[in-house]
């Protein structure tokens, strides 16, 4: 209840758009949209196009399903939140004691996915905060599978979260930077990726059976570690090549940056 009421106060609030914000005047309204066109390296002038052809754009480039297939992947690990309870339930703890130490590894998360995601923006790299999380997953799950020791299994489950969520939320940066343009692309790029990507949440759940060591559960995240690791590190390869077009100023083609970013200076962060 108090998830829908917050949602349904702040769709009053959040603004639609950089040209009106509750609380900004005009001036205000025009510099944020300056700072995030430049941002993009797009410019206010660059020619626009339909939303079916934005579409279009989004479905065939191969981009939009390397960046989905590594969210995807990432989002499987995610299906644990639905059972976070009943796995530390696993540990052998009373019903207290069990809601008291579940909630230790998702603050941590909080901690973890703000410092994740202010360094790779401030560094300006993707490919390294994604996998490196992805590793402590990795060993997060290993851990899980490997012992049934109460304060080894309770350090797997605080170092779960934290982990896939802020290699998550730079794979969602890494999406909006690598289909910035034009504008239509970009929405329905982010529309696919976050409604495929969030599936694993309905058939992820029905791995959790087996109480208190989940080992299918945790086997199959294993290995979409492993799928989102692989994903990764393909969309950091084909983003390379294509910045190395780009050096040698070749034309990128109808899936590259458009005009306008490309007289900007403007290249994939990797």
């Amino acid at each position: 209840m108090l998830t829908a009421g917050l949602a349904i106060t702040f769709a009053f609030i959040l603004p639609n758009s950089t040209k009106k914000i509750l609380g900004l005047s005009k001036i205000e309204c025009d510099w944020v949209d300056w700072n995030m066109l430049e941002d993009q390296g797009q410019s206010n002038n660059s020619e626009e196009i339909s939303n079916t052809q934005g579409f279009i754009l989004a479905v065939t480039d191969i981009k939009t399903w390397l960046l989905t297939g590594t969210l995807y992947a990432i989002y499987i690990n995610g299906a644990i939140t639905n059972f976070f309870p009943s796995v530390v339930q696993g540990l052998g703890y009373d019903r207290n004691t069990t809601y008291g130490i579940t909630a230790p590894p998702f603050v941590l998360a909080v901690i973890t996915m703000y410092i994740v995601g202010f360094s790779s923006d401030r560094k300006q790299e993707r490919w390294l905060h994604i996998v490196g999380p992805l590793i402590i997953t990795a060993i997060a799950n290993i851990i899980s599978i490997s012992t049934t020791n109460t304060a080894a299994r309770y350090v797997a489950i605080l170092l779960l979260p934290g982990s896939f969520y802020s290699s998550g939320i730079v794979t969602l940066s890494w999406v909006s930077n690598s289909l910035s343009q034009p504008a239509p692309k970009r929405a329905a790029a982010i529309a696919i990726v976050n409604a495929i990507c969030n599936t694993p949440n309905i058939w992820g759940s029905y791995l959790y059976f087996g109480a208190p060591r989940y080992i299918v559960a945790f086997i199959v995240n294993l290995v979409a570690v492993g799928l989102a690791i692989g994903f990764a590190t393909a969309t950091r390869l084909h983003l390379s090549r294509q910045n190395a077009k780009l050096d040698r100023g070749e034309d990128p083609g109808k899936h590259g940056p458009t005009a306008a970013q490309v007289a900007n200076g403007f290249r994939y962060i990797l």
